[in-house]
């Protein structure tokens, strides 16, 4: 077979496969010839009517079955106001970056790829996707087109896994590779792929990466000859400088878009980011907002350290806040004040900036709060979509303290107190913790490791992938009941008493879960407290305490503990080793402290009954 039916049959071979013009390159490198032959050789086929040719850069040509030559070239005329544009308006000081990524997406061919820089919290995950967005409402990629985003700080500890994630592999590439599977960048085909932190990229993923960029193929690990083949858009992001890559990877990210921080924005695109934001949460909930001019301001001039990220997190936080008081007070509306604001968000206040232009609109209007209306027609129940994970929490709980005839004042007291828990260790401020090595400032390195070990394992059995976001929420509620299976104080006069109650239920339970403070006969209370406050000081200690003591004064210091620590505190008197052996099982399997708290007291009920049945048998006798 000659040379040029040799090109025309690649030609064919590859469409089928890409579904798309293929260039002379990669004709020339599945045929492994020189790239000036085969363009000669399909411009030869072009005039002999044999084969179609678009002129872009490449130039990509298509077979005769090919009935209608694609555009891809030319994309449609981009409509008045796609989601980019919208963007601009309410940022209108990134109209350079907006500029370059519309390029970029536009570019002739199939686009070029692209880097962002930026600190955490900038936007660059939102920035990619609305670039995605652009190039289906361009016309630039298909309505279908994929956009996959992938963490490379997930497997950086384990370059097979992710190279393994990023191409595929194939069966016994190695050890528990136990089937072939397709890689990110061959799903995401005909569209974009994104890569955060990707400057957790081993080199060698790098160089695989670029030889895929130069050629257009790539091969799965494991793979010594078969190439495949993807037209994809690679979008990096990192918040390290360009350097930390490989000079020979920066040069095939011709686009470089540094983001800015919030720092740098103006007062007045803030203002559009926290309309924006509340708005969401108004419509999400569907009931009327009302911030005070100085929460706005507050919001406005904070020093907010990471950024966007943190900007809606914070916003959120005083929305949970508020509904928390909407359904204890059963109110019409949400509110916020200044005095409802954690310290480092009413600091702004003091901010020297006037901004007396923007904020004379108010002022002549002589309001006091800036009103927000859900968008949608008012709705007589609140309405708290499932993905909502901390309104439907709050409503969970707020069903449960009412069934309990709690009081508006307790339900209102004790959702304050949860929302202080659930936000230092949950991860609803997801943006602050975008990567493992944040998360370690909540949770202790040895439980992150040993969560690794185990979804390494599930993903090389399962060849599933555990997201960054469920990594975070499986770690801080693992880190949640190992901190409520250590809530349990037992406080006893004599020498050694509360230790040796606490020692017997661990004993049994296996479980270190009991702690014993042992107080002297001829020590004073105040001396019993005072330790006691040290160990919950020293221990960092936040979660409630259910305090299991002998008898007398004691029995006050759960109210005492409430006075000086943000917790809750209860107080069980006249124990026994039954009930420390309830408390610690009930707090084992993560239940709070109103559950331990009743279901220890019935132990009460047991005993009672135990010795009734034993005082029958005694008359029996």
């Amino acid at each position: 077979m000659q040379r040029i039916e040799k090109v025309l049959e690649a030609l064919g071979m590859l469409y089928e496969e890409k579904k798309q013009g293929i260039t002379a390159e990669e004709i020339a490198y599945r045929l492994q010839s020189d790239r000036s032959n085969i363009s000669r050789d399909l411009n030869r086929l072009h005039k002999e009517q044999r084969c179609y040719k678009e002129k872009t850069r490449p130039v990509r040509f298509f077979p005769c079955t090919h009935k209608r030559v694609p555009k891809t070239g030319v994309p449609k005329e981009t409509p008045k106001m796609v989601d980019m544009d919208k963007f601009l308006k309410r940022n209108p000081s990134l109209f350079h970056q907006i500029e370059q990524g519309k390029a970029a997406i536009l570019y002739p061919g199939d686009g070029m790829h692209m880097l962002l820089l930026g600190e955490t919290g900038v936007g660059k995950s939102l920035f990619a996707d609305l670039l995605h967005k652009y190039g289906i409402q361009s016309g630039k990629l298909a309505e279908a087109s994929p956009f996959i985003q992938f963490n490379c700080a997930d497997y950086a500890h384990n370059p097979q896994l992710l190279m393994s994630q990023l191409f595929g592999h194939v069966k016994g590439a190695y050890t528990g590779a136990e089937t072939n599977k397709t890689g990110l960048l061959e799903k995401a085909n005909s569209g974009i792929l994104f890569l955060d932190e990707i400057h957790r990229l081993p080199i060698e993923g790098q160089e695989m990466l670029f030889t895929y960029i130069d050629r257009g193929v790539f091969r799965r690990l494991g793979e010594s000859e078969k190439d495949h083949h993807a037209n994809v858009l690679i979008i990096g992001a990192t918040t390290e400088k360009k350097d930390t890559l490989l000079k020979t990877f920066i040069r095939r990210l011709p686009i470089i878009i540094d983001l800015p921080s919030l720092r740098e924005r103006s007062i007045e695109e803030r203002h559009q980011l926290f309309d924006t934001f509340v708005q969401q949460e108004v419509d999400q909930l569907g009931v009327p907002m009302y911030f005070s001019k100085n929460a706005l301001k507050a919001f406005l001039h904070y020093k907010c350290e990471l950024n966007i990220g943190q900007f809606k997190a914070d916003i959120r936080i005083a929305f949970a806040k508020s509904y928390a008081r909407f359904l204890a007070v059963k109110e019409d509306y949400l509110r916020v004040s200044s005095k409802d604001l954690p310290d480092y968000i009413r600091a702004g206040l003091l901010s020297n900036a006037a901004h007396r232009q923007m904020w004379s609109k108010y002022e002549v209007t002589n309001r006091q709060a800036i009103q927000y209306l859900p968008s949608t027609a008012t709705v007589t129940e609140v309405s708290v979509p499932s993905e909502s994970t901390i309104y439907r929490e709050m409503n969970t709980r707020y069903r449960e303290l009412e069934q309990n005839k709690a009081s508006a004042e307790e339900i209102q007291k004790a959702m304050e107190h949860d929302l202080k828990t659930y936000f230092k260790l949950t991860g609803e401020k997801e943006q602050l913790f975008c990567n493992k090595e944040n998360l370690i400032a909540l949770v202790p390195d040895n439980i992150i490791k040993e969560l690794e070990k185990i979804l390494r394992h599930v993903t090389i059995k399962t060849g599933k992938v555990v997201s960054d976001k469920v990594f975070q929420m499986m770690a801080i509620h693992i880190y949640n009941l190992v901190k409520r299976s250590q809530q349990d104080h037992v406080i006893a006069h004599g020498s050694g008493i509360a230790s040796a109650l606490c020692d017997t239920a661990n004993q049994l339970l296996n479980h270190e879960g009991a702690i014993g403070i042992n107080a002297r006969l001829d020590e004073e209370p105040q001396q019993v407290f005072e330790r006691l406050v040290r160990y919950i000081k020293n221990h960092q200690i936040t979660d409630d305490i259910l305090l299991l003591v002998d008898m007398g004064s004691l029995t006050t210091f759960a109210g005492e503990l409430e006075k000086l620590f943000p917790l809750k505190a209860k107080s069980i008197p006249l124990v026994s080793t039954m009930h420390v052996l309830e408390a610690s099982r009930k707090a084992m399997i993560g239940c709070g402290l109103r559950e331990v708290y009743v279901e220890t007291l019935k132990v009460n009920d047991y005993m009672a009954i135990y010795q009734d049945r034993k005082e029958v048998e005694q008359l029996q006798i």
